[in-house]
């Protein structure tokens, strides 16, 4: 099926959730837009999330627009899936733009509050992006907890291909404000850019969880940030971002500027500490959290009674060039 969106606004309306689009495993889905010169004015809210707004919009958006969808309510996650696009099948987005759409708990709806997984878009099946755009899409948490991923593109499995277009100025999720991605193929050339997307924790331009990342062409990450760490990629392990890292050397990617990854492992270590011309950091876990596990555990099994806190939180201590070399030891085994 091809939907060509002609430079129109197609927009979700209803008080129950629902993503604008969802494509099923058997679905197959092209998107297109025959008239690009057509403009709709969208205005930046406060949360950073663009909202459909012809009088006083500051923001401009050419050719045909997907907006106002509030993601899948998937009951096994607890969370809404795919503000946008649900995609279980195959999608191509070949044209127009995904803006201003949300996935998570809906300002002033009180029955559940769910997080939310893909502002733009949520895929578990084929995503492939060879022009349009992403735009102003989020994510939110849920009220007293849950998690947030992918404020423009959730992937969980399957396969990512950017060719061209754009993810942009997406915002709200923990971690990957422009893409979120675990254990997809995720591949990035071309023109592709993603730009001036925020993560709140993570990963502001992509967060790699696992699978893997190829960059190549001419793709960019810029202007992306994230609170904690990671403003451009952030690798959930170290092994990760060593793929990172060679993805972008053979790319001959100079845009990304910083790389983290998480672990401490000797090898990444050594690269953090001998390599110039990018960021590289990771995290060690600290042995406090090793103790804090046996005392919980004696508590439980031997003492038989209940761990004084529900909740432990152990900060674990951020390695960079200025302090790699305390911890590299050539005798780990790690």
């Amino acid at each position: 099926v091809t939907l060509d969106l002609a430079g129109k606004v197609l927009q979700y309306k209803s008080e129950t959730d629902g993503s604008v689009l969802a494509i099923e495993n058997t679905g197959d889905l092209t998107l297109k837009d025959s008239v690009p010169t057509a403009e709709h004015k969208f205005a930046v809210a406060e949360s950073g999330l663009w909202t459909p707004d012809e009088t006083n919009g500051t923001k401009t958006v050419k050719g045909g627009v997907i907006t106002g969808g509030t993601g899948t309510y998937d009951k096994g996650v607890s969370a809404r899936l795919g503000g946008g696009v649900y995609n279980n099948g195959i999608f191509t987005m070949q044209g127009g733009s995904i803006v201003g759409c949300v996935a998570g708990k809906t300002p002033g709806r009180t029955d559940h509050g769910d997080s939310g997984r893909g502002g733009g878009v949520y895929n578990v099946g084929t995503f492939t992006m060879e022009g349009g755009a992403i735009l102003g899409c989020g994510t939110e948490w849920a009220e007293g907890g849950g998690m947030s991923y992918g404020a423009g593109l959730y992937t969980k499995g399957g396969s990512f291909t950017m060719k061209n277009g754009a993810i942009s100025d997406c915002v709200g999720a923990a971690n990957g404000g422009g893409v979120y991605t675990d254990g997809s193929n995720a591949s990035i050339s071309g023109n592709a850019k993603i730009s001036g997307c925020k993560a709140l924790a993570a990963g502001g331009g992509i967060y790699l969880r696992s699978g893997s990342l190829t960059l190549s062409g001419s793709a960019q990450i810029t202007g992306c940030s994230a609170t904690i760490c990671g403003g451009a990629v952030y690798a959930m392990d170290d092994d990760v971002a060593i793929g990172v890292l060679t993805a972008l050397q053979e790319a001959e990617n100079t845009t990304v500027k910083t790389v983290v990854g998480c672990g401490g492992s000797q090898t990444f270590l050594l690269l953090i500490h001998t390599t110039a011309g990018l960021n590289l950091a990771t995290t060690v876990y600290s042995p406090e959290s090793i103790e804090q596990c046996v005392d919980i555990a004696n508590t439980l099994t031997i003492q038989g009674t209940q761990p004084a806190q529900k909740e432990y939180i152990t900060e674990m201590p951020l390695v960079d060039r200025n302090n790699a070399a305390d911890y590299i030891n050539p005798a780990s085994r790690y």
